[in-house]
């Protein structure tokens, strides 16, 4: 029998999470921004996959304010555990990268490669 696992935070208080983690930067104040989450999160069974941006990109859409190497954090439903996902590649492959090491699943090991290489091959890059 499976042991079930309760929902110990709430998406509002994962979001809390990730911005505490992220504000204040320093690099961010001295230009007047901060990083905000980026309304398109992703839940899994698991957790979820918050984007974060720049405040100012988000706000203008100007390149200018484009902030390279973003990255995702996944926050964990059952320990508020914060993973960074980083820069590069899929959601896909990231979400299956951290079920990998949740798991040590050899099924979800393969998957990382298989969804790797189809990432560098068709250029999927949309953290």
């Amino acid at each position: 029998m499976e042991a079930s696992h309760t929902l110990v935070i709430s998406l509002e208080e994962a979001k809390s999470l990730v911005i505490k983690h992220v504000n204040p930067d320093p690099n961010m104040i001295a230009i007047g921004d901060e990083w905000i989450i980026v309304d398109d999160t992703i839940e899994t069974k698991f957790g979820w996959i918050f984007r974060v941006d720049s405040r100012i990109h988000v706000e203008t859409g100007s390149r200018h304010y484009q902030v390279r190497g973003q990255y995702g954090i996944v926050i964990e439903k059952t320990t508020g555990k914060l993973w960074h996902v980083g820069p590069g590649g899929s959601r896909r492959t990231a979400l299956t990268i951290l079920e990998f090491r949740r798991t040590h699943s050899l099924l979800a090991g393969c998957y990382v490669l298989f969804y790797s290489i189809s990432d560098m091959i068709t250029g999927n890059y949309d953290l």
